[in-house]
């Protein structure tokens, strides 16, 4: 993916991930790094993530030969 894009898909879990339970501050958990951020690659339901990347915009990406 190209940089602007990738970061706004780190934005926009970061975002989703804040209004889950994995965020609140007396869970602790795997998911949370040393910094008590949380990364998963997709906090939102399958079918949700599968809706939304099932016809990716090929414009999104960098293509080499």
């Amino acid at each position: 993916p190209k940089p602007d894009v990738q970061e706004a898909y780190v934005e926009r879990t970061q975002a989703e991930i804040a209004t889950l339970v994995w965020s609140h501050p007396s869970v602790h958990s795997y998911f949370k790094n040393a910094y008590g951020k949380s990364y998963q690659v997709s906090p939102w339901p399958l079918v949700d993530y599968w809706e939304w990347t099932k016809q990716p915009d090929l414009d999104d990406f960098v293509f080499r030969p």
